[in-house]
């Protein structure tokens, strides 16, 4: 699951340098996938978290 924002990145290096699909391009693709989904899996863990102390402080009373 390529962001859009990646994929612009990715065809602007490609547009760069027209005709060249090498290793090195295969590569920058993944790299960027992978900073994609751990970007993604931090928010995840970042709203887990969040909500885990909400719910916390909501059962000790100390929240609305």
């Amino acid at each position: 699951m390529l962001d859009h924002r990646f994929d612009h990145a990715i065809t602007a290096i490609e547009v760069a340098m027209p005709g060249r699909r090498s290793e090195h391009d295969r590569l920058i693709r993944l790299e960027l996938e992978s900073h994609l989904i751990i970007g993604q899996l931090n928010l995840h863990f970042l709203h887990f978290t969040l909500s885990f102390l909400l719910r916390t402080l909501a059962n000790l009373g100390l929240a609305g």
